[in-house]
């Protein structure tokens, strides 16, 4: 881009107005993402936080080796500070 802007045989006030308007755009877009990332954020804080503001139930235990083992690793994570204060 920056070397179609060097290269430009367009007028310096076109090509200032050009870009203004290329910003313009680039920002409207960027803030409606951020909207939809705002709105998404917020439907899925609403499925995971029940109306009274208490969380869901926690998962049911795990069930399969492969739960049960991932399981363990997780935990074996919340043991290791412990460990190393001893």
């Amino acid at each position: 881009m920056l070397a179609g802007i060097l290269f430009a045989p367009k007028a310096g006030r076109d090509l200032r107005e050009e870009l203004l308007t290329d910003n313009e755009d680039i920002l409207g877009k960027a803030k409606d993402e951020l909207d939809k990332i705002r709105d998404d954020l917020n439907e899925l804080k609403n499925r995971v936080v029940k109306p009274s503001g208490q969380k869901k139930q926690p998962p049911a235990p795990a069930e399969t080796d492969e739960e049960r083992e991932f399981e363990a690793g997780i935990n074996s994570l919340d043991d290791e500070p412990e460990k190393k204060k001893k």
